[in-house]
């Protein structure tokens, strides 16, 4: 079985009990808390992930972040499974697929507008507001700066990319010069 299909798997059970007990955004925020540290602190995922150390040692070391996180009874249980299992080096893909159910649970799409400088709040604002007209679901929107786009914007939804960049409407005329020349 793939990574990624492991990963969904431990994601779809910690969503299932989030949604038994009405924490999923709660599960959702300690997920990505442990993601943070493991993210600033690359050595602890390869104690958690170390056979030489007992593996009761890594479960305490475990224990003792959970605690200082303060994490949930739950996701404490969840970090000590993915410890057991050796599967802490997972935690950014279940991270990412937990984001995923968790958004298609809440009724959320994230968006990303690429443009060649920060975009402003007001566009921003407005892009949002017409992406939830036409979906009907809350939208989150992220800018990044992307300059090689020269002029214009790309809006990044789901599996769609709305492409307005000027770099992208030279090289259509480009084509259709070159077309026409030959």
């Amino acid at each position: 079985m793939s990574t990624s299909a492991i990963s969904r798997r431990y994601a779809k059970a910690l969503i299932d009990i989030g949604k038994e007990e009405g924490t999923v955004e709660k599960f959702g925020a300690e997920l990505r808390d442990w993601l943070t540290v493991t993210e600033e602190s690359p050595e602890l995922v390869k104690v958690l992930l170390n056979p030489i150390f007992k593996l009761e040692e890594r479960s305490a070391l475990a224990g003792s972040v959970a605690d200082k996180l303060s994490s949930s009874p739950q996701i404490k249980r969840f970090i000590g499974i993915l410890v057991n299992k050796g599967k802490v080096g997972l935690l950014e893909d279940i991270s990412a697929s937990y984001l995923k159910y968790e958004d298609e649970l809440l009724g959320r799409l994230r968006a990303t507008v690429v443009s060649p400088g920060e975009a402003d709040e007001t566009f921003l604002a407005s892009v949002k507001e017409r992406l939830s007209a036409e979906t009907g679901k809350e939208i989150i929107i992220s800018n990044e700066v992307d300059p090689a786009i020269i002029g214009g914007f790309v809006i990044k939804l789901e599996n769609t990319v709305f492409d307005g960049s000027l770099k992208v409407q030279l090289e259509l005329m480009r084509e259709k010069m070159l077309g026409g020349a030959v």
